[in-house]
């Protein structure tokens, strides 16, 4: 018995750094109740082995249904409903030769509902030449309003945003290191607007499409005192920063996603220039940097001044 307990503690231990570590990274899963960071969960209507079953979005308080539809979960799809900063992301990934993750996206604030927007991101083989090819779109209207039907699986009716002949951005792939550069279709009101970049960090031989990895190459099209960034220290070093901006003052956190742990930053900002002093037991460490489309490059000190090296941040494509 005294075993038993001694696994259990165990498990709830990592249970509760599992849950630190996701707001660390300003990603909480809400799929279940619980989170005190969530308004909405993932109401699942699913037996003991069960693995095709229904899932609604709904109130955590009165428990009543956020869309008029409900959603499906069948035997080679992964639902999940995720919450990125003040945006819930509901998704499916669908696990058969063609990896796909579609998803919708919005703010859920005093019960009320904000514009939605609808994703699809697919990553299929190029048997010819032995690479894989990723492409997508970003479907949204100027009410951001999901049709009225009588009936229809919340993402399939959600992707009539796109007004479904709309094709993907089927530019050229390319790559940086274990980075894909790709293209997502930017639809508004059924017409394509124009397809701007983005790029899925150490994505080349993944065999799943992770929203975490996923940045803008230009700013995204996001007007925000609030950013996420997910980027690279020296190439090789997966990092995170959260920046608030207050005029020229710049405060938030930086953490390398290996660790989940925060280190407070602040900083001043002069035209596509920023200056970050991050406050670490050793003293204090420097980001200096540009602002180029979207993208913060620059050049990282350590507190001790002999360790310099290069990174380059990513605006997160769901904030």
């Amino acid at each position: 018995m005294k075993q038993s307990n001694n696994i259990v503690c165990l498990v709830l231990s990592l249970c509760s750094f599992y849950v630190h570590a996701n707001v660390d990274l300003d990603v909480t899963d809400c799929s279940l109740k619980g989170s005190v960071s969530c308004d909405i969960f993932l109401k699942m209507e699913r037996n003991i082995g069960d693995v095709s079953y229904k899932v609604e979005l709904a109130d955590i308080e009165n428990g009543k249904k956020i869309f008029p539809y409900f959603d499906m979960n069948e035997t080679t799809e992964n639902v999940s409903l995720q919450k990125y900063g003040e945006r819930y992301a509901f998704s499916k990934a669908y696990l058969d030769s063609t990896k796909a993750i579609e998803f919708i996206t919005f703010k859920y604030n005093n019960k009320l509902l904000s514009p939605v927007r609808y994703y699809y991101i697919e990553s299929s083989v190029d048997f010819s030449n032995n690479v894989k090819k990723w492409s997508g779109k970003e479907c949204d209207t100027s009410a951001g309003e999901i049709s009225e039907k009588k009936d229809g699986l919340l993402l399939q009716v959600a992707s009539e945003l796109c007004v479904n002949q709309i094709k993907l951005a089927y530019k050229p792939n390319k790559y940086t290191g274990n980075d894909i550069l790709f293209y997502l279709s930017h639809i508004i009101n059924g017409v394509e607007n124009k397809q701007f970049p983005v790029i899925a960090l150490d994505s080349k031989d993944s065999d799943s499409i992770n929203l975490n990895d996923i940045g803008c190459l230009s700013n995204c099209g996001i007007d925000s005192d609030s950013t996420n960034y997910i980027g690279k220290l020296n190439g090789r070093f997966r990092i995170g920063l959260h920046l608030e901006y207050n005029s020229d003052n710049v405060s938030g956190y930086y953490f390398y996603e290996k660790m989940n742990k925060k280190i407070n930053v602040t900083g001043r900002r002069k035209d596509k220039r920023l200056i970050l002093n991050a406050f670490v037991p050793e003293g204090t460490e420097t980001f200096d940097g540009l602002f180029e489309k979207g993208q913060l490059k620059g050049i990282w000190s350590n507190a001790a001044g002999n360790k310099k090296y290069p990174f380059t941040f990513y605006m997160k494509l769901i904030q």
